[in-house]
């Protein structure tokens, strides 16, 4: 487990059905390296943590849980300490999952398209289909800016 350096009090909502219930707050222990990680890093270090252990599946909910409803810069840092630290321990699920929410919150940025198509040559040739088409769609999209640009 990381260092305990701080501690913070974050409330989480579950959904049951079609109630949505609001659970308990939930004391949480971040570790803090160099800045302080966020909630959604902080659950996604649980995932890496978590590859043998009986709470596995409770880890991988909670980072879900959270990654749903985290900003673009929050996965965007996320990635950014995962790709830098964690590139082999974290799940490819999870890492996709990232990415193609990241896509979803900013449709015109082209820079996470391409930085997701690089990740996924990086795990086999299954993914290559699914690289290949995030390229294009970010060749696309630079070039549609660059024609905003002439035409401004």
């Amino acid at each position: 487990m990381f260092p305990l350096v701080d501690e913070k009090l974050y409330t989480m909502t579950n959904f049951v059905g079609n109630r949505r219930i609001k659970s308990v707050a939930v004391s949480i222990r971040c570790s803090l390296s160099r800045r302080d990680m966020n909630l959604l890093t902080h659950f996604a270090m649980e995932v890496v943590e978590s590859a043998d252990d009986p709470e596995k599946a409770e880890r991988e909910h909670r980072f879900i849980e959270a990654l749903t409803f985290s900003s673009f810069d929050e996965i965007v840092e996320l990635l950014n300490e995962i790709d830098g630290k964690y590139w082999t321990e974290f799940p490819v699920w999870a890492r996709n999952l990232a990415y193609h929410l990241a896509s979803l919150l900013q449709p015109q940025n082209a820079a996470i398209r391409a930085r997701a198509a690089m990740g996924m040559r990086s795990f086999g040739p299954d993914w290559d289909d699914e690289a290949d088409r995030l390229e294009a769609e970010a060749a696309r999209l630079r070039m549609n800016s660059r024609e905003l640009e002439y035409a401004s």
